[in-house]
Parts: structure tokens; sequence; C-alpha cells
């Protein structure tokens, strides 16, 4: 009888061949006997294992054991397939292998007992690859070590995301908050169940709340139609406590949920506004600079014509009247030209070694006049101030300039206060005060107990020919020629101002070394730290607290905040006995530092007090805001300069 394969039975072979040859990873038979020597193994273990197919069948003494599976695996395959050949049950398997090259390798198998047409044992199973998957896992075990299961694991990256989220279903309701969106916005889920309770919270004013609904309908709608595309925007976000910042948020959706992600971009934001100021400015001192060129030459003109022409008239002619006043009048103009070379940083300087001090002191009566006799002028000088290198005819404008704004901001009597102090500028500080460069610097303040600056108007302020006088009041170039001189002299200027309150104006110059030998390399006294101690923040700008927050837990201390008096006596009240210091600004709404002081030492009396302000000390003591020896730390500050404050009033 012919036993031929027939042409039906060698085509189905074929088939499953490649079937065979083509499944991921390996397919084997194995018969039922010592160390399960291999009858059958699919094309797939080379690209598994290194070895060929013939490398494999009938060698499971030298391969599979000696050389495949890892040592330690070894016993864990055995007992396990032993076990499911005795209670006749499949068994799957994860285990190491190292393949032909050394190279190790993580395998998953399942495999059954069954009986071949021989009737004898044999063990079919499938092998795969599963390397990758084992590293993906052992990555987040290593990173994760603490957390046992799929909620934990979200739990804390969730609450270690650097970004605010805000998880909520199809229909708008709010599943989930973490607590950095908490941290950056002060809304809970309590206060924003649904999305539909986010917008009045957000937006208060209904233009913007409009504008932003329907960007987010469409974005919403592009992020539903397509699940792997994630939409973002970018936009202000009012908080819990009325302060606003600028915020990115990128959203996705599964068909299920929507996620959102918050990222306060505030800083970048405040930084572009600060690049295009600058570009600005800049912009407008090279038009300035011009225009002043141009202007010079026409003045010259005038100036010399009306000159040559009152030469040529009596003293009594009608025309010399009007010929003088054309002079007087093209003087004026180069007046106008010297301030318009200032602001562009244009003029001619002849910097030498000064004595800020010095200078000051000697134009005193001459801003006295400037000012009137209305206004008290007060002059308190640093002891030992730094030289600088500056042009001494440059103080004049300055301080005219500044005295002049502080004259017309008071509206009957006042005061003007003028002092000088040596102030250094940490890396810290200045990288989060764009601007303001680290080094040593002799510092002019100039502050005044007028009508203060509303925060817009401080943006401007400049900016040639802006005023925040009434219309009747001509804008000059006033600071923007302060501006145009600080900047050529590389310092910098910053003002500090609250509206019915007052302002200070602060210009640094770079402190000048005279010392031509290398300065001794002088030991710096360490920074005083924390011992855990817990503080009470209480700062009504939000760039502000935070800053000064990470500042002081950089030190040591456990720091709690609040932007505004009542909310920090509802702090108080829940740390009762626990909060060691107060550290508050003077100026703020609701009420000034002093009350809540006063009325959070009624609830702790043990509490100390660390006030800080804008102003000065002496401009607070003279308000009559605190008294004159009160605990009192002036911004800016540095790193060090809170340290010592803040310990010291501890251990008073």
């Amino acid at each position: 009888m012919n036993n031929a394969p027939t042409t039906a039975s060698t085509g189905q072979e074929l088939a499953y061949a490649n079937l065979l040859a083509n499944l991921p990873g390996m397919v084997y038979r194995c018969l039922n006997q010592k160390n399960f020597p291999m009858e059958f193994a699919s094309e797939g273990c080379l690209e598994l294992t290194g070895y060929a197919s013939a490398d494999l069948v009938g060698n499971g003494d030298n391969i599979a054991y000696g050389k495949l599976i890892h040592p330690d695996d070894q016993q864990m395959v055995w007992d396990t397939v032993q076990k499911a050949i005795q209670t006749n049950t499949a068994f799957v398997l994860e285990y190491r292998i190292f393949r032909k090259d050394g190279q190790m390798r993580w395998v998953w198998e399942k495999g059954c007992s069954a009986t071949s047409q021989d009737h004898i044992g044999v063990i079919d199973g499938v092998i795969l690859d599963i390397t990758s998957r084992k590293e993906s896992e052992e990555a987040a075990f290593k990173a994760n070590e603490k957390l046992q299961d799929s909620e934990s694991r979200f739990k804390l990256l969730n609450e270690l995301a650097p970004s605010g989220i805000i998880i909520s279903d199809q229909n708008q309701n709010i599943l989930h908050i973490n607590q950095r969106f908490t941290d950056l916005f002060g809304y809970t889920t309590e206060d924003v169940p649904s999305v539909e309770k986010w917008w009045p919270l957000a937006y208060p004013d209904p233009v913007q709340r409009a504008k932003v609904r329907e960007d987010w309908a469409a974005l919403m709608a592009i992020a539903q139609s397509n699940h792997s595309e994630i939409v973002s925007y970018e936009t202000q976000v009012t908080c819990k406590n009325g302060s606003t910042c600028q915020v990115d948020f990128r959203a996705a959706s599964n068909g299920e949920l929507i996620i959102v992600l918050f990222s306060d971009i505030t800083k970048r934001w405040k930084l572009t506004e600060q690049l295009r100021m600058a570009h600005k400015m800049e912009s407008v001192g090279r038009l300035a600079g011009g225009v002043a060129h141009d202007f010079n030459n026409i003045a010259g003109v005038i100036i010399g014509y009306a000159e040559l022409a009152l030469e040529k008239v009596k003293e009594d002619d009608l025309l010399r009247e009007d010929l003088t006043e054309i002079l007087e009048a093209g003087k004026r103009s180069r007046e106008i030209t010297r301030q318009l070379l200032a602001f562009a940083r244009k003029q001619c300087i002849r910097p030498v070694k000064v004595d800020l001090n010095e200078l000051i002191g000697g134009i005193l009566s001459m801003l006295r006049r400037l000012i009137g006799e209305n206004i008290d002028l007060a002059w308190l000088p640093e002891t030992d101030l730094w030289p600088v290198n500056f042009d001494p005819a440059q103080l004049d404008q300055i301080l005219a300039s500044i005295c002049i704004n502080a004259r017309d901001a008071i509206s009957a009597n006042g005061k003007i206060i003028i002092e000088t102090g040596n102030v250094v500028l940490d890396s810290y500080y200045c990288n989060e005060h764009r601007g303001f460069v680290p080094g040593e610097y002799a510092m002019i303040a100039v502050s005044d107990n007028g009508c203060g600056i509303g925060k817009e108007a401080l943006d401007h302020l400049y900016e040639p020919f802006f005023s925040t006088k009434e219309q009747h009041h001509n804008g000059g170039m006033g600071l923007s020629v302060v501006y145009g001189i600080v900047k050529q002299n590389n310092g910098f200027i910053n003002a500090y101002s609250e509206l019915n309150v007052g302002t200070t104006i602060k210009v640094y110059l770079p402190r000048l070394i005279v010392s031509e030998a290398p300065p001794k390399a002088m030991k710096q006294p360490s920074i005083p730290t924390g011992d855990n101690e817990m503080l009470l923040l209480v700062e009504d700008d939000p760039g502000v607290m935070k800053m000064t927050k990470m500042l002081l837990e950089r030190l040591g201390y456990r720091v709690i905040a609040a932007g505004a008096p009542r909310a920090a006596i509802s702090l108080a009240k829940a740390h009762q006995d626990k909060i060691k210091l107060l550290i508050t600004d003077v100026i703020m709404p609701e009420m000034d530092g002093r009350m809540l002081a006063t009325q959070l030492q009624l609830i702790s009396p043990e509490l100390k007090i660390l006030f800080m302000s804008g102003y000065t000390a002496n401009v607070v003591a003279q308000q009559n805001i605190l008294d004159a020896d009160t605990n009192f730390i002036q911004k800016p500050f540095s790193m060090r300069d809170i340290a010592n404050k803040v310990h010291k009033v501890l251990n008073q």
C-alpha cells in the first residue's frame, strides 16, 4: 500500500509550516522525558534565542538547561512543568534565558502536556519575548518601590506632577483635582464640582469668560474627535484670593474622560512682557537719539541767526523783544535735546570716582527750592557709602526729575525722604527679579507720601511723555531720562508704590572697587538656617509670596502663606501655638500689617513679628505705620538678609 502523502495533506502541512514560521516567538514540542528534550522548534527560535532549530532539537541537556535557561530559574521552570504534567493542566511561566550571544532576555511561556500520534507523552507550548515589558516594570518598580498597586502609583504621580490636573467626565462633572491645582489657584473640588462652576470663578469678567468658553468648546471638539490630539491654550486665570496668573493648559480626551493640565507661566509671561518693553524702550531710544541729532542742528541754526539778528537791531527796536523770545526758545530746545540724548544714552559723560553722599549734600538746597516750602525734605545718608564711577552732572538730573515727580504727587503738605545705602544682591534674588544683576551697589532711594501710582501705570513709568498727572499737566521726559542715565551707567532702577500711601524710587549704581591690590578673600559667615520652625507669611503680591516662601523653606523653615490678612487669621487659628513668627507686608488690603499683628497676638501672645515693605524703614517710621524699633526688613532682600533677620527675631 502506497503511504506517500496526498497533495491535499502536503498543502495543509505547508500552510501549517508557514503559519508557524510567521508566528511571533517560538512554538515547540518537547518529549515528556528527562530534561524534556525538544522534538520540534519553530523558526522563531532563532530570533528569540540566537539558536537555530537544529541547535535545540534533541539537545535538552546541553542547550535548554546548560546554556539557555538562567541558572536561577531552572528549578522553578522544572517544578512548574512537572506539576502541570502530574495534574494534567496548562502552565504559564515567566523566566530568563541567555541567548547564544550571551544577552539575557525575559520570556513568557505557556504549554500543556499531550500525547503524540505515536502515543508518546509530549509537551506543546509557545514562548514569547517579554523583555521590553519586564524592563518597563523594573523601571517603574525602582522609581516607586513603595507603590503596591496602580491606584497608589497614580496618586503619587498625580500629586508630584508640577502642573495642576483636573479630570472630568464627558458631562463635565469634575472627578478629581490634584493638590498642585489647589496650590496654584486655591480652588478645591468643593469649590469646583463641575466645569460649569469653574467659568465664573476663573473668569469673573463676562467678556473674557465668553471668549475663553468659545475657544474651549472649539478645542475640546478637536480633542474628542481625535483621541491622540493634545490641545493647548494660554489665558489669564483669577485665583481664589483674587490675584491673577497666566496659565498654559493642555487637554486631551480618550472618549470617556477629559484630562486638563494647568501650568503657571506667569514668570515666563512677565519675562516676555519685560523683553517686549525692553525692545520698545530700545527702539524709542534709537528714535530719540536720531531726533535729538537733527533737532540739535536746527536749534543751533535758530540760536545762531537769532543772535546775529539781535546784533543788527537797536536797543529800542520793537523787533528786539521778538528776537529775544526766539533766542530763549532756542536755548530751551537745547535742554530738551540734552534730555533726549540722556534717554537715548548717547550724551557724552565724564564718569569719575564720586561720593554720592557728598554730591547729594551739595545739591540739597537746590532741591528744597525746587519742591517748595510746603514739603519737608529729609536727608538720611548711609555711613561709609561705597564710591561709584559716575558723572556728577547726571546726578542733578536724576534727583531733580524724581523730586519733581514726588512734589507733584503731594497735594498739600508732605514729606520727601532721600536716603543712600549699600546693597548686595545675590543670584538667588536676581533670578526671581528680572532686570536685577547680582553684585554690590550704592543705592539712592527717594520716597514720598503722595498719592502713589497704580500697578498698570508702573509698567509705563519710564516711557517718554507718559504721565500719571491730570491732562492739563504736560507729560515730559522726567523718569525716562533717569532710566536712560541709569542704564548708561550699568545700573538699574526700581519703583515701589501703593495708592494713597506713597512711592519709593530706588536707583542702584555699581560699586567702584578702588583698591589696586587684589582684595583679600574674606570668609563669609555661614547663613543661619532654621530648625523646622513654623512661620506664617502674609503677602498680597503672589509673585513675592511664592518667592519668599520658597526662600524660607530652603532655609529650613516650615512656611504657611496667605495672600490676605483674613486668610492669615484663619490659618493662625488652625495652627494655634505652633506658629513661631509672623512675617507680614506692611501695606495690604483689608487691614495693614500692624493691625494684623495685633489681632494674631491675641490668638498667640508669644508670636514674634517681622514686618517687610518696599518702602525704607525710615519712610515706614515717618508715616507712623510702625514704631521705629520694630523688627523690619526692606524689600528687595537677599537670602542672607532674610536668613539673618529671621534668625535674629526668633532668638530675641
